[in-house]
């Protein structure tokens, strides 16, 4: 009995260290948009990439086509885009922390499975990667402001000096 209940520990021990959401992020209540083994393919701030003068007031994961994308943090459902010029399909969560009110967004979605208004689970998935909008590939543009005002993807200021937040300063 004893050593199965060794075994039963030492499993469970080997799944924590193996489970995809169990990163720092979900640890503290904050889960990883893209999935913990997604790959950054352009940083927060970062600048030339795409606009030489510009920030990218965000950050982009490169995800195969029809990835799932998940609430970074629980809280409701604020607004639902469908075909825009820029962001193509995305969804924006509105969060209350204990500093305060931010949002969550979350653009370039093959699709979106959120409904306005519903109350949403950290870690719930909330739509399927994908290249709508202006886009070069299949990816996820994840980024967090103080307000709901997405404007662009690049900023003339530091995106810190324009309302949005580091997404690493969540452990992501």
């Amino acid at each position: 009995m004893a050593r199965k209940i060794h075994i039963y520990i030492l499993l469970l021990f080997v799944s924590f260290l193996c489970c995809d959401d169990c990163g720092k992020g979900a640890r503290a209540g904050f889960y990883h948009p893209a999935g913990s083994r997604a790959s950054e393919s352009q940083p927060y701030a970062a600048l030339g990439m795409v606009f030489p003068q510009k920030y990218h007031a965000g950050v982009d994961y490169a995800l195969e086509c029809g990835s799932d994308v998940f609430a970074f943090y629980g809280g409701v459902i604020y607004g639902i885009v469908s075909g825009d010029r820029e962001w193509g399909n995305a969804v924006t969560i509105r969060h209350e922390m204990q500093s305060g009110e931010i949002f969550s967004f979350y653009a370039h979605l093959s699709e979106a499975a959120a409904v306005k208004g519903a109350v949403i689970k950290g870690g719930e998935g909330i739509g399927a990667s994908g290249t709508s909008g202006v886009s070069s590939g299949c990816h996820l543009h994840f980024a967090l402001r103080r307000d709901a005002e997405f404007r662009s993807g690049y900023t003339e200021a530091h995106p810190d000096k324009d309302g949005y937040l580091n997404p690493a300063a969540f452990g992501l």
